[in-house]
């Protein structure tokens, strides 16, 4: 899934799927799109002829060349899904803010969504990336969008009015960033006595699988020690998720294949589920929502099991 940026400029194009490979299509699916992999040209997506292709060409080295105009000094990792999905996160090493803890540094991230097949909308949205275990993107506002500065493109057009306007969302996000982290200023002030019982509630609320709370647990007890004194807040539980949710792995000791954009879903509930925590009003939701399924669930990490 790791790549870098020469892998996602491999050719493309938008040509007529009878022309290129003989087949007879309906009107619907006449052209596709065709990637030129590894010296073959490989089917991509189906369209019609009004579709807008925009290469990645087009957009992933356009940041890099903005970025470095501007003379911000940025890290950027990008990633792909079948030759048709792409992900780069661009760390901003510029604007590093502290929470809770002077040594717990987040960064601002830039993150780029593009795909070739539609499954993934053309998105840059603006989050950190919190530097003690490289966790994943975090957003400024989860769940409030009027607030969470994005740029959203779908057609040609737009993606490179998108990029002209760049700078000054950047300077926008950093003139205003207060606002944003001040969410997790919040959950950093609040400590947490029985953080193992806040987890399992956590896990259930927000569909955490169980098979998690190991690793969580560990990273919550490693952190406390080494920022905080063995003191734990809701900051370091949900890091503990964060970094669970980009670095689980299976049975067999393999990253699973869940999308990016699929985990930052699932960080974001977390976050809004660890964020609205009203002491016993959370369980009470749990155990309403969840009845059996929460006990059961209590009952098997207690016990150490492992389902």
């Amino acid at each position: 899934m790791i790549a870098t940026l020469n892998d996602l400029l491999f050719p493309v194009e938008l040509a007529d799927i009878n022309e290129k490979t003989g087949f007879n299509t309906i009107s619907s699916t006449q052209y596709g799109v065709f990637g030129t992999i590894e010296g073959k040209d490989t089917l991509l997506n189906t369209c019609s002829e009004i579709y807008e292709l925009v290469p990645n060409d087009q957009i992933f080295p356009k940041i890099e060349a903005i970025l470095k105009k501007a003379k911000i000094p940025f890290e950027v990792t990008y990633k792909m899904i079948d030759h048709s999905r792409f992900y780069a996160d661009y760390t901003l090493k510029t604007g590093a803010v502290s929470v809770g803890s002077k040594k717990d540094l987040i960064y601002p991230v830039i993150r780029v969504t593009h795909s070739y097949n539609g499954l993934l909308k053309y998105k840059i949205i603006f989050g950190w990336f919190r530097l003690v275990c490289g966790n994943g993107l975090v957003l400024p506002v989860a769940g409030k969008e009027e607030q969470n500065v994005s740029i959203v493109g779908k057609h040609t057009k737009q993606i490179l009015q998108s990029l002209d306007t760049l700078m000054d969302k950047i300077t926008i996000f950093s003139t205003d960033q207060e606002k944003y982290f001040k969410k997790f200023e919040i959950i950093a002030d609040r400590s947490v006595k029985n953080w193992s019982d806040r987890v399992i509630e956590v896990m259930a609320a927000s569909g955490v699988g169980k098979r998690g709370y190991n690793q969580i647990t560990e990273t919550i007890e490693k952190e406390s020690g080494e920022l905080y004194k063995g003191k734990v807040t809701d900051w370091l539980i949900y890091n503990a998720f964060n970094y669970h949710i980009f670095n689980a792995v299976t049975k067999d000791g393999k990253p699973y294949d869940t999308a990016p954009n699929l985990r930052h879903d699932q960080d974001k509930k977390v976050f809004e589920t660890i964020y609205k925590y009203k002491g016993s009003a959370l369980t009470a939701l749990v155990e309403e929502k969840y009845s059996d399924e929460y006990e059961t669930l209590a009952k098997i990490i207690y016990k150490g099991e492992d389902e």
